[in-house]
């Protein structure tokens, strides 16, 4: 309901209560409906009091069930008490659910056998990404040229499994890994590595680009040439020899990853990909210069800069450009709501 925008909500909840405005007491005795309440209320937006409440209720009773219950579901109960259903991953969640659903009783063994074919074949499809993703890291070779830099690949992997599951969005999964890795590269020469001198050089070669206006370009010429948005080059001969690999690392991956989306789609995501990169760095440098002359930043001051150097905001940026079609409509109103927020 809240998804679309329904204003009902909190009369199917007020359906549980009794003419004092509580929850009735009687609901405790249903553990499987306690559970549900429980799993929903995780759900509630910003002023959704009777979600709260509910919230309230089914945790009070539910923790206060006792061992005599069927086993399995007291451990679904324990699980939901640990972390709700909402804030797990899918996968994850799939797989431990596979674990309990076999255990119970009258469950549908075609059912069970189907959910454990389609957890293969997603986890198999996951694996074919992340070798694909090694090989990359191995060849692009920063781990090595780099050595005081962290190598997060898997982890990095993981977080953009997290953010789009699905097997058929492979290529954004890749991508948004790279990002991730790439994010933590820039991240480790602006906190352990660089000077600020050379953090300033490096923050100016990024944001250095020009924007050229294909007009008279032929459609072939697009297949081979990635016009359009074009970083300055030049800036980066400025750059000390360890940066220049990292700056052509975030070049070549930001111009391969927009010649996909602009060839097969006709979409020119680049300069939003750029301004992501731009902002990020802006932001380390920022917090850079507070380190080296040690000031203390105000919360205010933080806040403004921190929201943009914990680097979410280039992954998100990623995922929109990359899912392109499959996105609904408010989502991409969204995305150009966002865009907005960059220079």
């Amino acid at each position: 309901m809240n998804e679309n925008d329904n204003d009902d909500a909190d009369d199917v909840f007020n359906d549980f209560k009794d003419e004092k405005g509580c929850f009735k007491p009687s609901l405790s005795m249903d553990i499987k409906g306690m559970l549900s309440l429980y799993e929903a209320s995780h759900l509630a937006f910003q002023g959704e009091t009777v979600l709260d409440e509910a919230r309230a209720f089914a945790s009070t009773h539910l923790m206060d069930i006792k061992e005599n219950i069927d086993p399995i579901l007291h451990k679904k109960v324990e699980y939901a008490l640990d972390m709700p259903l909402h804030w797990r991953l899918e996968k994850l969640e799939a797989r431990w659910y596979v674990d309990i659903y076999m255990r119970e009783e009258g469950m549908n063994s075609s059912l069970l056998e189907l959910a454990k074919l389609h957890f293969n074949i997603v986890q198999t499809t996951f694996q074919t990404n992340l070798k694909s993703l090694s090989r990359w890291w191995k060849d692009l070779g920063l781990g090595e040229q780099l050595s005081f830099t962290r190598d997060r690949l898997v982890e990095c992997f993981f977080w953009a499994a997290a953010m789009t599951p699905e097997p058929q969005f492979g290529r954004c999964q890749e991508a948004v890994a790279k990002v991730a890795q790439l994010i933590i590269i820039i991240d480790d020469i602006y906190d352990v590595y660089g000077t600020v001198d050379e953090l300033e050089l490096f923050t100016n070669a990024i944001d250095r680009s020009v924007t050229i206006f294909l007009t008279t370009i032929r459609p072939i010429i697009l297949h081979y040439c990635l016009l359009g948005f074009i970083w300055d080059l030049e800036a980066m001969e400025q750059l000390p020899e360890y940066m220049k690999t990292c700056f052509l690392a975030l070049y070549n991956s930001i111009n391969e990853i927009g010649y996909e989306i602009l060839k097969e789609e006709g979409r020119n995501v680049i300069p939003y990909l750029r301004n992501t990169w731009t902002e990020l760095c802006k932001a380390f440098l920022e917090e850079a210069k507070w380190y080296s002359s040690g000031y203390t930043p105000t919360l205010e001051e933080y806040l403004q800069t921190s929201w943009i150097s914990i680097g979410s905001l280039p992954m998100q940026t990623y995922v929109f450009a990359l899912l392109g079609k499959n996105l609904a409509p408010e989502t991409s109103d969204f995305a150009e709501k966002i865009s907005d927020i960059l220079p």
